[in-house]
């Protein structure tokens, strides 16, 4: 798919040497030093995975990398370094700022689901950390025809995927 290609040669990519910079609005940057890596727009990446649905299976780092591209579909625009008084999907603790232990978890998937504009179904529930008796996270996202979700899979192998949906909500899951 043309839309989807990056138009870069990788030969002159092979030589990971670069540097990084602190950059005021978006955060640290990574500048390769013999090639040109390319971020691309919220619109192209949009159009790049029209039609198409990518699932992200995993622990948080997973989780965290589904709502970063949620986040960049649906806003335009990578998360950035935290200032104070920020909230980032990838730091469960600044969307229960002044909260109890056992309130964190519910306020951090009602903060990243409202952070996606409606455009998320996040079938969430989680009492503590860290054990899977009392887990259960499933989100998908739609918008503008790219279709991302996550599914929380823990450490153990054993671990099966769970949870439950409302009906009505079935159809938009099929992207």
């Amino acid at each position: 798919h043309e839309l989807c290609t990056l138009r870069m040669s990788f030969a002159s990519c092979t030589n990971t040497s670069g540097s990084w910079s602190k950059d005021a609005d978006s955060g640290f940057r990574y500048h390769a030093r013999d090639c040109l890596l390319v971020r691309p727009s919220a619109s192209r990446v949009r159009k790049c995975l029209r039609h198409r649905h990518l699932l992200f299976v995993g622990d948080s780092l997973q989780r965290y990398l589904y709502l970063t591209l949620a986040n960049f579909l649906v806003t335009g625009e990578w998360p950035r370094d935290l200032k104070a008084g920020e909230r980032s999907p990838c730091f469960e603790g600044a969307y229960a700022l002044n909260k109890t232990r056992d309130e964190v978890w519910p306020e951090y998937f009602r903060g990243t689901n409202s952070d996606l504009r409606g455009a998320e179904i996040c079938d969430c529930f989680r009492t503590t950390c860290c054990s899977e008796a009392v887990l259960n996270e499933n989100r998908y996202t739609l918008f503008d025809g790219a279709a991302v979700s996550f599914v929380s899979q823990m450490v153990s192998p054993g671990w099966e995927v769970h949870g439950s949906t409302l009906p009505d909500t079935w159809p938009r899951m099929r992207a």
